[in-house]
Formats: C-alpha cells, structure tokens, sequence
C-alpha cells in the first residue's frame, strides 16, 4: 500500500511539472526553476536571495520567471533587458506591487516611493519633483546646507582621537541633517533624543522592508490574528514616525510664509498652493497624508541610503589603501593644503569621481531595487508577461556580470576613466545604481552632489587606516530594503 501511494503521489508531482512546463512553453512565458505547489521557488531563494538569484541568472539568462508564493515574478539580470523593461515603454512596468509591509510604511501606498502608478501618484510625484528643483535650483545653496554637516562630521571624526571607531552615528548626523535642512530647514545636535530616535527608525525600516516577510509572499496570512515579530516592529516604528513627521509637518504649516521657502516641506507647500488654482481637479487628488508620505519618503529613503553608501566608502578606503593613496594624491595636487574641496572642483578630481562611481557598483544600496508591476499583458526579450507580474531588477548580477566587468569583485575605480583619465559615461554600462525611467529615483541629483561633497571633504581631512591588530572589515553586508556593511571600527587621522 505504501508502494503504490509513493506512485501515485510521484506520478501526481511528475504530472504537475509536466504541465507546468508545457503552460510556460505554450504562452511563452520566461524559463525559470520549477515552482512547487504553494511556495513557489522559495527553496530556490534560500537565505541568501542575492545570491542564489545571480546564479539563477547564470543558468536561465537575463530574464527569467521564478514565483513567490502563487505570486509570479520576472527577475531582470542583465542591462539590455533591464533598460529595455524600464526604458523602452515607460509605462509598462511602472507600477508597484501592493504588499502589507509595503502599504503600512506608506499608509497603503501614498508615499511616492511604494505608491502604484496612478493619477494621484504622477501629481504627487511632480509636485515633489517640483519642490526639490524650486529648492535645490542653483547647487550654491544646497553646496551650503552640506558643507555645514560636513564639517560637523569633520568635528566628530575628531573627537575619536585616532582611536578605533565606528563611523555610523557621525555620519548618520550629517547625512540627516542633510534631509532636515532640505526638508524642514532645521537640523539635530548630537545629543539630540530626537536624532537617535529617528536613526533608529530609518534602521528599522531598512530592516523589515525587504523579501523576508512572509505576508507580503503570502498575502492571505494578513487575516491571521498574530502579526509576526517583523511586522509588530515596523508597525510601531510606522507609529513613532507618523508622531514626529505630523509634529513637524503642522509646525511647517503654522509658520509657513509666503515667498520664504525654508526647505522641501515649505516647497511642497508653496507647489500645492500655486497650482490650486490651476490644476484644482490634480491637487485635489491628493491629501495631507500624501505630503507627510513624501516626507517620510525624504527622511528615509534619503538618509538611509546615503548613509549606507558613505559608510561603504569609507570601509572600502580602509581595505584598499592604495585607492585612498591615489584620492590623496589628486586631492594633493588639484586642491592642496590650504582650502577644502568645494563643488565647482568636481570636474578637476576624476579619480575622485570614477570611486564614487565605483563604490556605488561595487555596493549598490538597493541590489534587488525596488520591485515594479506590470501594468499591461506586455512583452520583454521576446517573453510574454502578463499583467500584475512583480518585476525584480537584479542591480547586483548587473554590477558583478562578468561580460561587462572585469574582476567584478575587485574595487577599481579605474573602470570609470578612459585612456586619458576623464571619467566615462557611466549610460553606456552595465550600471544602475539609481534605475531609469519612471520610477528613477527622485533624489539622483542631492544623492550625487551630497556624494561628492561628503568624500572630497573627509578624504582631503584623513586618512583611513584598518586599527593595529583588528582583521580588515567584511565587505559582505547586510541586506534588508538595501544593503549597508556590517558594524565596524576604523582609525581615522588627520592629514593636515
């Protein structure tokens, strides 16, 4: 009896892949493993989905189809295919999918970020554009607001003493003060209750957002009474969020001026009212909570993510002492001893810039981006995909493709200069740190300005050096809506 249930059961699954396979050849849909009933290819993800989502590419090409749950996904591994997807019909794969942790950060879908592609969204998105340019026209101003935290980093990396130390809390501070400048035209003191309180929830949201939810695979399990630890812990931070950006939204309000634009909250203001009156049926799309969401958008997405890159930085300066000889060494010769680097130096510091860019392949911050949704039955590399599939960019399989790079686990910001030192056009890569198309991220421009300001500054100020006896820092990561470096201390001396 035992026998012949093993046959039936074998001859059951044998007959389901058989099917499954002639369904996928029939409406040429992507290849792709085998999905089991229920879990899909969850056993193909493991506990490493990065990785095992690059060998994957390795074996079924630059598009392939894996499900989440019942969920059917497309993963996008190489260049072509991905600006094809993002680029070539715009609209196609801008949505977003709706999933729970998704929808309790954004108040289901009204920050810009996890917002599906809509009416609503577009204005959102245009008005936020709007008030980012209105803010940030003229880099002279915002140069300002990030050379002042700057040099509050340059006083922190002091107190250290050239003693082993970890970097994380300093630059926190400044990049955030960043966004509070841009945002709310204020800023945090180190000892701030306020500051580390808002650090931490940035780190929560890092942490919870990713693919390890299993709600957000398995959407029915929302009904069950019993939310699971990662859910109970982004629902209170969601919570403590919305007490601080309120708060600070209502002081924006109350005091805002006309003609006195204090920063990106005074901006969305000043946009909303202007075009009242001219777009009223647009602006009335959307509500109080769509500008708090922006706002959540800027303080985390913002903050988390720059912070993220600079501390890659600086762990990579610290593991390749020669590349930070050479950044030395131009910064020696372009700007010398006596003045800080500022940003009209950009163009005279390729090196400088080829790093950045390098840091940002090498350790993308968003290695699986963020998913998009198709919005119509569409086609990709020849593969029909049918509406509603979650489109996954693999940024990392891009950045690391051996095709386009060579020794792509090696740092080597020469990658980015051509034969005569200029820096190469990065649009001609296999590179994609902040997508493309409609969902490009909004705040490229600060990211990149912010980038170059923070480097050139603190690398012309110190020197990197791995502490007397410590093992050289893990460039492996930990990856949860991004991917930041594990904790670590560094020394950090003065150079002049």
């Amino acid at each position: 009896m035992f026998i012949e249930g093993l046959i039936l059961l074998s001859s059951i699954v044998l007959l389901y892949f058989m099917i499954q396979g002639l369904v996928n050849s029939i409406m040429k849909y992507p290849p792709g493993p085998i999905a089991l009933p229920i879990v899909g290819n969850l056993y193909n993800l493991g506990i490493l989905p990065l990785v095992n989502l690059t060998k994957l590419s390795r074996k079924y090409g630059g598009v392939f189809q894996i499900f989440l749950g019942s969920q059917r996904a497309v993963v996008v591994s190489d260049i072509d295919s991905a600006r094809d997807a993002l680029l070539k019909n715009v609209n196609d794969f801008a949505g977003r999918p709706s999933v729970l942790s998704g929808d309790i950060f954004s108040h289901n879908g009204q920050a810009i970020a996890f917002g599906n592609f809509s009416p609503a969204w577009k204005v959102q998105r245009k008005i936020a554009h709007g008030a980012l340019k209105l803010y940030s026209t003229g880099t002279e101003k915002l140069e300002r607001v990030i050379l002042r935290e700057v040099q509050e980093v340059i006083e922190q990396f002091d107190l250290s003493k050239e003693e082993p130390f970890d970097p994380h809390d300093s630059i926190s501070l400044g990049v955030l003060n960043v966004i509070c400048a841009l945002t709310l035209g204020s800023r945090y003191s180190a000892s701030d209750p306020e500051f580390r309180k808002v650090v931490e929830l940035n780190e929560t949201f890092a942490a919870t957002l990713g693919l390890g939810n299993l709600v957000d695979i398995f959407p029915s399990l929302k009904h069950v009474p019993f939310d699971s630890e990662n859910i109970r812990r982004l629902k209170r931070a969601v919570k403590e969020r919305d007490r601080i950006l309120t708060r600070k939204y209502k002081e924006q309000l109350d005091t805002y001026e006309e003609g006195k634009i204090r920063g990106f909250t005074d901006a969305l203001i000043k946009v909303m009212k202007d075009t009242e009156n001219n777009e009223q049926r647009l602006t009335s799309l959307l509500s109080e909570d769509h500008v708090l969401m922006s706002m959540a958008d800027m303080f985390a997405a913002g903050s988390e993510t720059l912070t993220s890159t600079l501390l890659w930085m600086i762990l990579l300066f610290n593991n390749y002492p020669d590349v930070q000889a050479k950044v030395h060494e131009e910064l020696d010769e372009v700007i010398g001893p006596k003045r800080l680097p500022c940003l009209n130096d950009k163009k005279n510091l390729p090196y400088l810039e080829a790093t950045i860019a390098e840091a940002l392949r090498l350790r993308p911050v968003a290695p699986l981006g963020v998913p998009h949704k198709a919005l119509v039955d569409t086609t990709l590399n020849g593969y029909n995909i049918p509406k509603d599939t979650t489109l996954i960019l693999n940024i990392w399989a891009m950045h690391h493709d051996p095709k386009h790079w060579r020794n792509p686990s090696q740092f080597d910001p020469n990658r980015f200069l051509d034969k005569n030192k200029n820096v190469l056009n990065p649009s001609t890569m296999s590179y994609l740190p902040f997508s493309a198309g409609r969902r490009v991220c909004l705040g490229e421009l600060l990211a990149k300005v912010e980038l170059f300001l923070f480097v050139a500054q603190l690398m012309h100020q110190f020197k990197i050096e791995n502490p007397p006896g410590y093992p050289l820092p893990s460039l492996e990561g930990d990856i949860g809506m991004g991917l930041k470096p594990k904790p670590y201390k560094v020394c950090i001396k003065r150079r002049y």
